[in-house]
């Protein structure tokens, strides 16, 4: 059976490559297709793109579709594309085929700009793609866009200049015009006729014949394969023309100088000048719209340079250079100096190198040149008119001249001081006549005061005009210094400085008043309103003693003291305005001090009834006293006059307070009052007892009603008897006391006294006492058969005259026997003892029959008797030795036996005496001898030896 297959689909037709009219929707990784549907109902279309046979992956695109675009791809490629037809059952027609091309990148960024008059030097990074066939290469469009309406460019007659650069060579020519037809079409609505063209291989380019001063809009393409990128775009300008010559115009001012020059070539937008001092134009440039300029701030007589730019599109052209100098400056401030005869003139501003000077007087003309701003001239004539004049020289250049018409002064008269008359309002003044001639004199005067500023000055300042040479000047301020100075003139000529002379008014009378005190007194006066016033003057005196005086410098002061004076004294004082050598004065002050009181009170005698005062002599003079004497206890007061320095109190009461004061009169004064409190003496303290220790003593005593806050209290002296110490005081407020650190074994005094605030009562209870003597120190004994010897260490501080050694049985006290030994000596026996006995003894420091309490005890032992041997017992092993002692002898504790038999060690044995007094030595060897000694024990102490012998008896049968 034969199947129906349907036919292939139709081809595809126009199938080409679509371009957008406008050139920025070149694209360099893509491009647009386009092609005709067939009239069967196709599914899809298929579209392959290669580059020399390297295909991409297949792109579907819907049956309805009549365009696609393509991307994912190189920039400046050539691609070889086809296209086919599917059906919804696969079938697929036959491939239509085009050749496709993705645009170039475009140009970089420019690397560098270079401008010039009439070019501009261009270079940019080069494009990306066009390594494929085809080559690459770049078109540059330009065109002007200056706005200045001179060099405004016709759109219509632009010409379009074309330069082909190939890289590569057999290009066809076909495809170089369908290049060129592409090229325009692209461009047709994004460039005009206005712009130039040029095409280049290379990535830099240089602009020539451009005009000057030009603002330029420039547009560069890549273009591979005929096709060309979007473009790189800026804005370049050339250099404006150089300014044509420079030439200067003078001003009606030196400071002002006006410049033009000629128009540059090409478009300028304006211009820019610079000019400074010679070579160096570093000031900050000036502007100008014009072909000319107008500068001011400029220095007279310097050479200055000046540079002229074109300036367009922010751009400096070449300058145009000029240099030329100014004219110097006239000279100010022509000035006279009548005292040295010297013309002065201020500098011009700017350059000066020197001045030319003329001097004219009548027809008499003489020149000078100096390089300085004075000419000094000589054998000028005093009263004469000149005329002078000055021109300054810089840079071979004259100023214009500045003259002055000047009468020379005549000499200055001088003052006649010798003539000079002064009063406290006037001043009459005489001087001498000046050389030259003179048609009257100018006088002024005004007062010196320096605290008056110089307007003040200038007001009280009064001129007077004198056709003689004497004047009097009334109305005057007295006590004023005044300052007068004269000056001859003629035709208003007069020197600079007249003579001067300072006189000084006399004065004006002080008014004085005074304050009085016990050593000084004090003057104060109105105060001075008189500037020449240089000092002032205060004297005193009293009786017929030379004045005293003192001056004060400081004119401020309104007051003085005069101090150190005598109380209670008549002075005279006086008061002076000094003026230079002009007084004036108050006349004579009468001033009495006031008197003083007694400067010091002492009570020479005072009892428990009766008081003695006295007191010092007041200072100065007075005519008598007043003594005011009041009980303070019981108010009552009583007044005396008198002029005796001292005052006795009676019938007064024991420790009691009174206030004796005393007033010194001196005709009506009266000085202050001195008063003196005292006490009377309190009653003598009673019935003293003392209970002496070693080292202190505890005293008591008795006192009619003391009280405790009755105010008396009680002084105890007291020293050692024998010895050269000093004596010591003790207070108590009670009636006892205890004295410390006293001397063990000494005689001591001591008194007490009552004593009231300080007051003493000199009755005293007295009485004497001896302290107990100091004990002695290492005591030591030394027992022996019935004595012992003792000794000990003095004592080192206090008094001994003896010691007793007491001693006894410890076991009977009462046996207490003792014996004396005298000082110095520091050991003594004891005798009669018994025999193996223990015996207490105590030594006691004595003097004056006291004995020192709490002395240490120290035990000791006499020597026992020997013992007695009895009967020796033996036998052939044994001994039994057996022994007797004294029954007197209480204190012997055991016996001792040592014994030893040939050959052999020694050996000891103890028994004691409350045993038998035996001992059995067994066991021994028959027939052997035996020796040994018995020593009886006491204490420390041990007896003589006894000794003994004894045999063992022969051995019995059967015991060998």
């Amino acid at each position: 059976m034969i199947s129906y297959r349907p036919p292939n689909p139709s081809i595809p037709t126009d199938f080409e490559q679509i371009w957008s009219e406008k050139n920025t929707k070149r694209q360099k990784n893509s491009f647009k297709l386009k092609w005709a549907t067939p009239k069967e109902d196709i599914h899809h279309f298929e579209i392959i793109c290669d580059i020399d046979g390297v295909g991409l992956n297949p792109v579907h695109v819907k049956g309805g579709r009549r365009t696609a675009e393509i991307i994912g791809l190189e920039a400046g490629t050539r691609y070889n594309c086809s296209i086919s037809a599917v059906l919804r059952n696969g079938q697929i027609s036959d491939r239509a085929k085009c050749i496709a091309y993705t645009a170039p990148g475009s140009p970089l960024n420019m690397v560098q700009t270079k401008a010039s008059t009439n070019g501009l030097y261009l270079r940019w990074m080069p494009a990306s793609g066009g390594q494929s066939s085809g080559g690459q290469s770049y078109v540059i469009r330009y065109r002007s866009i200056q706005e200045t309406g001179t060099n405004k460019q016709d759109s219509d007659n632009a010409e379009t200049q074309t330069i082909q650069l190939t890289q590569k060579s057999g290009s066809d020519k076909p495809a170089r015009e369908e290049s060129q037809v592409l090229l325009d079409n692209a461009e047709e609505t994004a460039s005009d006729s206005r712009y130039e063209k040029i095409t280049t291989v290379q990535d830099k380019y240089n602009l020539e014949n451009l005009v000057p001063g030009t603002n330029y809009e420039i547009r560069i393409f890549a273009i591979a394969h005929d096709y060309p990128s979007l473009p790189l775009e800026l804005e370049q300008a050339t250099k404006p023309g150089k300014p044509g010559e420079v030439t200067i115009e003078k001003t009606l001012f030196a400071e002002l100088i006006s410049l033009s020059w000629g128009e540059s070539e090409g478009n300028v937008t304006g211009y820019e000048i610079e000019y400074g001092r010679d070579d160096n134009t570093t000031r900050q440039p000036l502007k100008s719209s014009a072909s000319n300029c107008t500068i001011d701030n400029i220095l007279p007589g310097v050479n200055y340079s000046y540079k002229v730019y074109a300036v367009s599109n922010g751009k400096r052209g070449d300058p145009s250079h000029f240099i030329a100098a100014t004219d110097p400056e006239e000279v100010h401030d022509l000035t006279w100096d009548t005292s040295s005869n010297t013309l002065t003139w201020e500098r011009p501003d700017g350059d000066v190198d020197s001045y030319d000077v003329t001097v004219q007087t009548g027809t008499d003309i003489k020149p000078y040149h100096t390089t300085t701003c004075s000419q000094t001239l000589q054998d000028v004539k005093k009263g004469e008119p000149y005329v002078f004049s000055v021109v300054a020289i810089s840079n071979g250049k004259a100023s214009k001249k500045v003259s002055k018409n000047q009468t020379i002064a005549p000499g200055t008269p001088e003052f006649e001081k010798e003539k000079t008359s002064v009063t406290s309002t006037s001043v009459t003044l005489h001087w001498t006549l000046p050389g030259g001639k003179v048609k009257q004199y100018a006088l002024h005067h005004q007062p010196v005061d320096e605290d008056m500023n110089l307007v003040t000055r200038w007001w009280n300042k009064k001129t007077d005009t004198v056709k003689t040479r004497c004047k009097t000047l009334e109305n005057l301020t007295p006590g004023i210094k005044y300052r007068f100075e004269v000056f001859a003139e003629v035709d208003g000529a007069r020197d600079e400085k007249g003579d001067v002379i300072e006189v000084v008014t006399a004065p004006s009378k002080p008014v004085v008043n005074y304050e009085a005190s016990t050593n000084s007194f004090k003057l104060s006066w109105n105060r001075i309103n008189e500037p020449s016033v240089d000092k002032i003057t205060v004297a005193y005196t009293q009786g017929d003693i030379r004045p005293q005086r003192q001056t004060i410098k400081d004119v401020s002061v309104t007051s003085w003291s005069i101090n150190n004076l005598q109380p209670g004294t008549p002075y005279q004082a006086e008061v002076f305005f000094h003026c230079g050598d002009k007084a004036s004065s108050c006349g004579l002050i009468d001033i009495t001090t006031d008197p003083v009181p007694p400067e010091t009170f002492y009570t020479t005698s005072v009892s428990t009834s009766t008081a003695n005062i006295e007191w010092s002599k007041p200072n100065g003079q007075y005519d008598h006293m007043v003594v005011t004497f009041n009980d303070l206890t019981s108010k009552k007061t009583s007044e005396k006059q008198i002029k005796e320095l001292k005052h006795r109190c009676t019938n007064l009461h024991p420790a009691s307070w009174y206030r004796l004061s005393v007033v010194t009169v001196k005709g009506s004064k009266r000085s202050a009052i001195k008063s003196y409190d005292f006490c009377t003496a309190p009653l003598p303290p009673k019935d003293i007892s003392i209970n002496p220790q070693a080292h202190t003593a505890n005293i008591q005593w008795g006192y009619p009603n003391k009280r405790r806050d009755d105010g008396i209290r009680f002084e105890i002296k007291y020293w050692e008897v024998d010895s050269n110490g000093c004596e010591k005081t003790v207070f108590s407020e009670t009636l006892q006391t205890t004295l410390e650190s006293l001397t063990p074994g000494s005689q001591y005094l001591v008194q007490v006294r009552a004593v009231f605030h300080g007051t003493k009562n000199e009755a005293f209870k007295g009485k004497s006492f001896i302290t107990e003597p100091p004990s002695v120190t290492d005591v030591h004994v030394e027992g022996f058969t019935n004595y012992a010897d003792v000794s000990w260490r003095p004592p080192v501080q206090g008094t001994v005259k003896g010691y007793d050694v007491a001693f006894w049985p410890a076991d009977n006290p009462s046996a207490k026997r003792k014996t004396k030994v005298k000082a110095p000596a520091d050991r003594g026996s004891i005798e009669g003892l018994k025999r193996g006995t223990k015996y207490i003894v105590v030594v006691k420091s004595v003097v004056e029959g006291l004995k020192n309490q709490g002395a240490d005890e120290k035990a000791f032992y006499t020597v026992p008797s020997q013992p007695s041997m009895g009967n020796i017992d033996t036998s052939p092993v044994s001994i039994t030795l057996k022994w007797s002692r004294k029954k007197d002898e209480p204190n012997v504790t055991e016996a001792i036996v040592t014994y030893w038999q040939p050959g052999s060690t020694q050996q000891t044995k103890r028994v004691s005496t409350r045993d038998p007094q035996q001992l059995l030595i067994y066991p021994l060897k028959p027939n052997t001898c035996i020796e040994g000694y018995v020593e009886l024990v006491c204490g420390d102490k041990t007896s003589n030896k006894t000794h003994w012998s004894a045999t063992t008896g022969m051995a019995l049968k059967g015991m060998m």
